[in-house]
């Protein structure tokens, strides 16, 4: 399934509107997650499901960033934890959560040793569970203290998207100010994306781009500057 994800990193010049689209294929792998989950047979059966959760974005170079795992089972929960650049290469981490327990790692230190381009990009989760319920919650959260920064997000499960259309509101204070835009492409195949802005505090009403993805990138466009200008 072809999924493209969004998320702001900083408030920034007037009030707008974000439209974004992308395609996917009307055949959906997670059908059978779907059907188990709805039935439990499954689950009653001590069969295991997997799931796959996504964060849009993560970044160490000018952010502390933590991610926080939260295992709401009694059993200790495996998970593999993928980190991708910017370009869409890999990282993977195994990890494993203590039963009913929540735990904060600081993804500075877990990737002080890594290659620079893994510095920045998107985050996944991938767990397999034998119990109906949503078992991991999880999120990152991004802090620069110094000027005022932050950004958290909930990890979003990849069956539970039904669509391919993102909506969001963003708002700038002053014209020294920026907003980021940053969207990622969660599947793995090339996807096109189209990216409509309604901005209320400049003249020429509505501009539109196309932006294309490779497998897995992620992409931080400064809003101002390419919509607005």
């Amino acid at each position: 399934m072809k999924r493209l994800f969004a998320g702001f990193i900083a408030l920034v010049l007037a009030l707008g509107f974000l439209v974004i689209t992308a395609g996917f294929p009307s055949s959906s792998p997670w059908k059978s997650v779907k059907a188990q989950e709805a039935g439990c047979s499954d689950c009653e059966n001590g069969g295991l499901i997997e799931y796959v959760m996504v964060g849009t974005y993560y970044q160490t170079v000018n952010f502390e960033a933590s991610l926080i795992l939260n295992n709401k089972g009694p059993d200790p929960l495996p998970v593999t934890l993928s980190f991708f650049s910017m370009q869409g290469n890999r990282l993977d981490f195994p990890w494993e959560l203590e039963g009913n327990s929540a735990q904060e790692i600081s993804l500075n230190e877990l990737l002080a040793d890594e290659l620079p381009e893994f510095q920045e990009g998107s985050v996944r989760i991938n767990y397999r569970y034998s119990g109906c319920q949503l078992v991991l919650s999880a999120g990152p959260t991004l802090t620069n203290t110094a000027l005022g920064l932050a950004f958290d997000e909930i990890f979003t499960r990849l069956d539970k998207q039904k669509g391919n259309r993102l909506e969001s509101l963003w708002w700038v204070p002053t014209r020294k100010s920026r907003i980021d835009l940053v969207l990622s492409n969660t599947s793995d195949q090339p996807i096109s994306a189209t990216i409509q802005a309604l901005s209320s505090g400049f003249p020429g009403g509505q501009k539109e781009t196309s932006i294309d993805f490779q497998p897995r990138e992620t992409k931080r466009l400064k809003v101002p500057q390419r919509f607005l200008d």
